[in-house]
């Protein structure tokens, strides 16, 4: 598809992005499928992205200090979990990996607003490398085994609102946000960080509280996705 100056040529690439990757972790956590699999195609979609809005990156039209910041989140992102994967550095090191990703989660869009390079496909661009970030982390968890293992749900969250949206067609197709979110968006990205280097009940108490609070704001997000669609037909 062609990138047009709206947010629907955007929305497509991010619903069937969502279904890809949901389908290949699926088959991580089911069939064996290597973690690195994922890892790469996840890269080349963002490659994609960049490639297909490459007219749209900034308002000024160059790519921008903030998305490259954003690239290389990505970068670190999708290398650690590789090298997780081949045995290249432990389990604790890409947790440490993920909690300095959640220091620096702010800095590109603050830096973005302060060249006046703030855009549509940065916000696209963060939004999906940091819900990469939870699948990643998640996918470690899962890993790790036993009580951990169920936090792979909380990975599928944001894939399975875009695929939702996109089945509910309603007028706005864009997903809710809200300062609530990103805050618990930070603790659970910080909890499951600490919880994969640690590995203490209290670490575990409190990713649960924060993934408990995550499922509490996606469900009332569903809501009002399914209330929105309906008034519009």
């Amino acid at each position: 598809f062609k990138f047009v100056n709206d947010q629907v040529s955007f929305f497509k690439w991010s619903v069937q992005y969502s279904i890809v990757i949901s389908l290949l972790t699926l088959f991580v956590i089911g069939f064996g499928l290597k973690v690195a699999i994922l890892s790469g195609i996840a890269f080349l979609e963002f490659s994609i992205l960049l490639f297909l809005a490459r007219r749209k990156w900034t308002p000024m039209g160059r790519f921008g200090w903030g998305n490259t910041i954003t690239l290389m989140k990505c970068v670190v992102l999708c290398g650690a979990l590789i090298l997780v994967d081949v045995g290249q550095i432990t389990q604790t090191a890409f947790g440490s990996v993920i909690v300095a990703l959640v220091f620096v989660d702010k800095m590109d869009g603050i830096v973005a607003r302060h060249f006046q390079e703030v855009s549509y496909f940065g916000e696209i661009f963060d939004s999906e490398v940091d819900a990469f970030s939870t699948l990643a982390s998640t996918l470690i968890l899962f890993e790790m085994g036993g009580q951990f293992r169920w936090f792979i749900v909380i990975g599928f969250l944001r894939y399975l609102y875009i695929v939702s949206i996109w089945l509910a067609n309603p007028p706005v197709k864009k997903e809710k946000s809200s300062f609530i979110n990103r805050i618990l968006g930070v603790i659970m990205s910080f909890s499951f960080g600490f919880l994969i280097i640690f590995k203490t009940p209290f670490l575990t108490s409190i990713a649960i509280v924060s993934s408990i609070a995550i499922v509490w704001s996606f469900l009332k997000d569903f809501q009002w996705l399914l209330g929105t669609a309906r008034k519009s037909q």
